[in-house]
């Protein structure tokens, strides 16, 4: 078990961990800005009326749920760099 742990805690202490990291978040921010994208064309169509609430609620929620994990794998990666 001390192993286990001798090694988690080198590759967290490894540079190599926290550009990994920053490679990922690089990656997903293009997915981030087309979600938050489809978030505000979404909301216009349902406020519009051109969609139904079933559909929209739908769409909505699979592109926040795709939002908030960008957001939040790009934000751990700065907490790494920034910060760790």
């Amino acid at each position: 078990m001390d192993s286990l742990q001798g090694f988690l805690e080198a590759l967290y202490n490894s540079p190599h961990y926290t550009f990994g990291w920053i490679v990922v978040a690089c990656l997903l921010i293009l997915p981030a800005i087309v979600s938050g994208n489809l978030i505000q064309h979404y909301l216009s169509k349902f406020r519009s009326g051109e969609i139904k609430f079933t559909i929209a609620s739908k769409l909505l929620l699979f592109n926040f749920i795709v939002l908030a994990f960008c957001i939040s794998i790009i934000s751990y990666a700065f907490y790494l760099y920034a910060w760790a």
